[in-house]
């Protein structure tokens, strides 16, 4: 029998709160392969984060938490990291990847500010569609 994991920092748990219903997506998974290409998923540290500009948009995201083998309930480690996972969008390109960002507590400010951002920006690109409509998605 294996010990009981320990549970995660509260500034973890609280951001995996955040997380849209649909969160089953990330490298590794739907035909995301590794690597650097605008094909490939990649993996960056919060400071090397990509800029959101007419190159890369943010589309969809979510937090998990990671044990020292991997993500929490692949195994019982103890909880060691929270990252980000975005999918982005390149249109120039016509190019998405799924990208996984390490976040560390002191950059969680930062991280949700990113994401406001992200929000925003996709808000505004559908503003006149959706006052078009009548003011409803």
């Amino acid at each position: 029998m294996t010990a009981p994991r320990a549970a995660a920092p509260a500034w973890m748990a609280d951001a995996v709160k955040l997380n849209p219903p649909y969160t089953l997506w990330g490298p590794g998974q739907d035909y995301m392969r590794h690597g650097n290409g605008w094909d490939e998923s990649v993996r960056f540290d919060w400071s090397d984060r990509p800029d959101l500009d007419n190159w890369n948009e943010v589309v969809h995201f979510h937090f998990k938490i990671r044990g020292a083998g991997g993500d929490l309930g692949e195994d019982n480690s103890a909880p060691s990291s929270l990252v980000l996972t975005v999918w982005m969008l390149h249109p120039r390109k016509s190019a998405a990847r799924g990208a996984e960002i390490v976040v560390e507590k002191a950059d969680l400010p930062a991280v949700l500010a990113w994401l406001a951002y992200a929000a925003k920006r996709n808000a505004d690109r559908f503003a006149k569609v959706v006052a078009a409509a009548g003011g409803t998605p």
